[in-house]
């Protein structure tokens, strides 16, 4: 009888896993024996290594879990006690370490996994380390991002941060203080046993920090006794803070669904920053375990907004009325689901109008009809694609999506004869878009560039597809920085460079006027400031980030809100004060002007009916205007009275909601478009235009024609069929180079930047040479995209102009058509004109008042104009819009009515 011992190990040989066995007897050792058996490690056989999807095929890479000096894939940070372990040598355990997908690679590192010894097995790892996407030459822009969990405790995170200094994932002593950061965030949790095993684990105070922008947020929360959350506070870099608490109610001895827990009651914010505090509060009411009321309050609980729900018995919403404290105003929407509660079937609006729906399997809409009775069809492919829509007064609109070289295609067929090609390669990058030119078998083309990362580095103008060679804008990116600093050198030669250092983002322009632009926000993400070579201007706000002024030098435009965030009060200094009112569901009912006021009127839905205007002196203005209304919530027309002249407007539409009819009267003219026809695509095929003016009506017939991308091309008079417009060619961008207008031939000429260099118009009468009317030549600065100057020729006689401009795009010198000298304009630092050689000297001398200038110091030149500058210059009154009401001048008295 023997006695035999068994020794057993596992080592690897050519890529293939053994197992050894020792047999041995304990006697004389006879008969022992050592047997190899190789075998398949199903675990590392069955693990993915590649994935191929829509043509991207993405390899993924394992390591083994081994520490070592020439490892950094893996490490150990440091021993835990009994039942834990942590290891630190697992070199057959693998986890993934590189994905790489087509030229770009992400890196992956861990650190200290952890195993519970008494049956809970591996716990996972402390640290975790995923880099962004980077490739070859564009190693800069890795930013690893870190999660460190605590597997004790459930593998709960506990900090997180981002950061290009690979060396930091090593670390173990990371904080909000760690140089070479560039985000952190730090999350502290208490926890309780309770009964039956039961752990409560919550986060009680989160930092965040942003190096970037060098802001911190803290986040303290407080629990109740069922461990909600009952407040919240939150401060961001001492410039703000927030304090949120709610209240709730439990019910936690109920039984089946009388058993709640945590049914919100009310919530309470109070916001401070800028020296400012906003407070905000909501209630919620229930009914039969249901949310059927919310009530809004304003910010000094004055005033509150009410919602109030129904539902149908799967607990779907099936009305919501909205009401107010301050007047009776109401809202109310319906809903109307199928028989299992999963999809509505109609919708009621708050005018009453109702739409219905039908739906497939899927949950997508199949038909919807609108409140007039029209009915809109849609059909999809077994993949949820839309194939096909139709509208009865516009016809088919079809989708078609095919594989092209590894691409997609996605093409879209309007009813109007346009047809529109998405390309997009097999990472989802939209490269190719085209669309129907003008002419016939022309297609207009705008392409993008990608790199490898998905960033867009080039990007064409719009170009006639296999007629216009492409005109590229390139995008380049600074890595070397972050965020990278993005370079856009245009088509037309102009460069600009984008860069953000913390709270600043600066653009400048490399070449023209080589301007400086900054914009600067704070901890809170508003702007501060903005500042270029006019100036700076500065903003302030109040608690909610509403903009309380605008501030330019000593100029201050100013406003203030009511206490539901409304804009109360608005006051520039040249202009005044203006206040605003409104009713209980916040329609502006009164605006008050320096000049006068604007009264509003509403109906029940919320429709305005009337509207009143009047000027402060009773006389200027006095206007009343009313609005009506058909059942469908159409306005049908305006009637009023201003200043003691009627004034109206009426629509007609025909049984399908198109516009047939429309006038206008004033002035005792009645202007009117009657008649209107409509193509089979709902575009206008023609029409009736005419005026009543002393008796007399006077009309044409028009008859519109469209061109093979449903383009409108020509307009006709439809009795004589004359031509009286024709659209002859326009380039990729749409710009007009050809077409007549009656008897006029139209064609214009385009530099290479697009800026319009020629026009030439030219009279055609049969019989008879072409006359040249009228020609207009162009130079343009594309750089600083200004004219430069500019040239007539034709039947209107002879000129050449020159104009200049200052590095803030301001003229300052132009060509006088009178004297053929240059004129000029001086500004001061505020941007304001100070001198004209034409006039002189202009004043600003009230303070108050920067920017209205106060008197002219005429010059020679201007006293010439205006011998008698007492009783030459123009007087000008305005109402209580700033229009004008009349002007008093050298030639009379012109009075104005502005409806």
């Amino acid at each position: 009888m023997y006695d035999f011992s068994v020794l057993t190990g596992d080592f690897g040989f050519n890529n293939t896993m053994n197992k050894l066995l020792l047999l041995g007897t304990e006697r004389n050792h006879k008969g022992d024996k050592a047997i190899r058996m190789s075998y398949i490690d199903v675990s590392k056989a069955t693990k993915i290594n590649q994935i191929n999807q829509n043509g991207i095929v993405t390899d993924v890479i394992y390591k083994g879990l081994e520490t070592s000096p020439t490892n950094s894939f893996y490490s150990k940070m440091k021993g835990e006690a009994y039942p834990y372990v942590e290891f630190e040598n697992l070199k057959n355990q693998l986890a993934v370490s590189q994905l790489k997908q087509a030229g770009r690679t992400q890196d992956f590192v861990y650190a200290g996994l952890v195993s519970h010894l008494q049956g809970r097995g591996i716990l996972g790892f402390k640290k975790i380390a995923r880099s962004s996407w980077y490739a070859q030459g564009l190693e800069n822009t890795k930013i690893w991002s870190v999660i460190q969990t605590d597997p004790l405790r459930n593998g709960i995170p506990i900090m997180e941060w981002t950061t290009r200094d690979a060396s930091l994932f090593y670390q173990n002593d990371i904080n909000e203080n760690t140089t070479g950061l560039l985000s952190f965030k730090n999350t502290e949790y208490t926890s309780a046993k309770l009964v039956y095993g039961v752990e409560a684990l919550v986060p009680t105070k989160i930092l965040e920090k942003d190096f970037i922008k060098a802001t911190t947020a803290t986040t303290t929360t407080k629990y109740d006794s069922y461990y909600l959350p009952k407040e919240h506070n939150q401060s961001i870099t001492g410039l703000s803070s927030k304090k949120t608490e709610f209240v709730y109610e439990h019910n936690d001895t109920g039984l089946g669904k009388d058993y709640y827990v945590g049914r919100l009651l009310s919530k309470q914010e109070e916001v401070t920053a800028y020296g400012d505090t906003k407070k905000s509060k909501t209630e919620f009411g229930y009914a039969n375990n249901l949310l059927t009321t919310q009530k809004t309050y304003n910010q000094d609980e004055s005033q509150y907004i009410l919602d109030t729900y129904t539902y149908d018995g799967f607990g779907n919403v099936t009305s919501k009325t909205i009401s107010n404290s301050a007047d009776s105003q109401t809202r109310t929407e319906s809903a109307t689901y199928d028989d299992k509660g999963r999809f509505v079937l109609k919708k009621k609006d708050a005018l009453g109008l109702e739409s219905e729906f039908t739906y497939n399997d899927w949950g997508q809409v199949l038909s919807q009809k609108n409140p007039l009775g029209i009915t809109e069809s849609f059909v999809y492919d077994t993949w949820g694609k839309i194939l096909k829509s139709y509208h009865p007064l516009q016809g088919y609109t079809n989708y078609t999506y095919k594989r092209q070289d590894g691409d997609a295609v996605v093409a879209k067929y309007l009813p109007d004869g346009q047809q529109q090609f998405s390309f997009m390669n097999a990472k989802g990058e939209v490269f190719e878009e085209r669309s129907k030119g003008l002419k016939i078998a022309s297609f207009i083309v705008k392409k993008t560039e990608y790199d490898v990362l998905g960033r867009k580095v080039a990007e064409t103008n719009p170009f006639v597809l296999d007629e216009d060679t492409p005109k590229w804008n390139r995008i380049s990116y600074d890595d070397s920085v972050f965020p990278a600093k993005v370079t856009v050198s245009s088509a037309n030669g102009k460069v600009v460079t984008t860069k953000v250092e913390g709270m600043t983002t600066e653009v400048t322009e490399v070449n023209g006027y080589q301007r400086v632009t900054q914009k600067v926000q704070d901890a809170l993400g508003n702007l501060v400031s903005s500042t270029d070579k006019g100036g700076t201007i500065t903003y302030n706000y109040n608690a909610v980030g509403q903009v309380v002024s605008a501030n330019y030098g000593k100029n201050a435009v100013r406003t203030t809100y009511d206490n539901w965030g409304r804009k109360a009060s608005f006051h520039d200094p040249a202009n005044g004060e203006y206040t605003y009112e409104y009713n209980g569901l916040g329609q502006m009912t009164k605006e008050i002007s320096p000049k006068g006021n604007k009264t509003y009127e509403y109906n029940t839905v919320g429709q305005l009916i009337r509207q009143k205007e009047n000027s402060k002196d009773g006389v200027s203005t006095k206007k009343d205007i009313q609005f009506s209304y058909d059942t469908y919530g159409r306005l049908t027309q305006v009637n009023g009275v201003c200043n003691g002249m009627p004034y109206g407007k009426r629509f007609v539409f025909d049984a399908q909601g198109r516009l047939i009819e429309s006038g206008e009267s004033a002035n005792d003219r009645y202007f009117m478009q009657k008649n209107i026809k409509y193509d089979d695509a709902g575009r206008i095929l023609s029409y009736e235009k005419g005026l009543y003016s002393g008796g007399t009506y006077t009309k044409a017939v028009l008859e519109h024609e469209y061109g093979w991308n449903g383009a409108l091309v020509a307009i006709k008079d439809k009795a004589t069929q004359k031509t009286l417009w024709r659209l002859g060619d326009v380039n990729a961008k749409g710009q007009v180079l050809g077409a007549t207008l009656g008897a006029i031939a139209i064609s214009n000429t385009y530099d290479s930047n697009d800026f319009l260099s020629s026009a030439k118009h030219n009279l055609y009468v049969q019989g008879q040479s072409p006359v040249s009317v009228l020609e207009l030549g162009y130079s343009f600065d594309a750089i600083k995209n200004e004219l430069k100057n500019r040239s007539r020729n034709g039947s209107f006689g002879t000129l050449k102009e020159n104009f200049v401009y200052d590095d803030n795009n301001r003229l300052i010198n132009w060509t006088n058509l009178k004297t053929g000298s240059m004129s000029y304009n001086t500004y001061d630092e505020k941007g304001r004109i100070t001198e004209n050689d034409q006039l002189g000297k202009v004043n600003f001398k009230n303070p108050d008042q920067v920017y209205q200038n106060t008197s002219i110091d005429l010059n020679a030149t201007g006293l010439e104009i205006y011998p008698d500058a007492d009783t030459a210059l123009q007087l000008i009154s305005y109402n209580e819009n700033n229009d004008p009401l009349y002007i008093d001048g050298k030639k009379g008295i012109m009075h104005l009515v502005t409806v």
